[in-house]
C-alpha cells in the first residue's frame, strides 16, 4: 500500500510566506531573520509547525517530496534539494527554543546603546 501523500499544513503555508525577497534586508543577522519568520507563530500554531517540520525532515521523506511541499507555499525563496532540508531542520530546532524578544537594534543585551 502506498504511503499517503503529505500536504502542507496551514502553519507550513504561513511559514513559507515568511520567506520573501526582502527578508535579508529586514533582518541583518541570522537571528533577526529567524525571528521575522518564526515569531508570528505562538501557542498551538508554533507546536503544530514544529511537529510538521519534524515529520517532514525525517529520512523517509525524500528531497523531491520536500521540494513539492515547499513549492506549494507562496514563498519567494528557492533552495537546493539538500539545502531545504537543512533550513527546515534549523527552523524546527529554533521552534524548540523560546520566542525571541523584540530586536533593539543599536543596543546590547543589557539595553545599553552600542558605541
Amino acid at each position: 500500500m502506498a504511503k499517503p501523500r503529505l500536504e502542507p499544513t496551514p502553519e507550513f503555508y504561513q511559514f513559507g510566506l515568511g520567506f520573501h525577497q526582502d527578508l535579508d534586508v529586514r533582518g541583518k543577522t541570522e537571528d533577526e531573520i529567524w525571528a521575522i519568520v518564526l515569531d508570528p507563530f505562538t501557542g498551538q500554531d508554533r507546536i503544530r509547525l514544529r511537529e510538521f517540520l519534524d515529520r517532514i525532515t525525517r529520512d523517509d521523506v525524500s528531497d523531491a517530496e520536500l521540494l513539492r511541499l515547499w513549492n506549494a507555499t507562496p514563498t519567494d525563496d528557492w533552495f537546493s534539494d539538500g539545502g531545504l532540508r537543512i533550513i527546515l531542520k534549523q527552523a524546527r530546532n529554533r521552534l524548540l527554543q523560546p520566542r525571541s524578544r523584540p530586536s533593539w537594534r543599536g543596543h546590547d543585551r543589557s539595553g545599553r546603546r552600542r558605541g
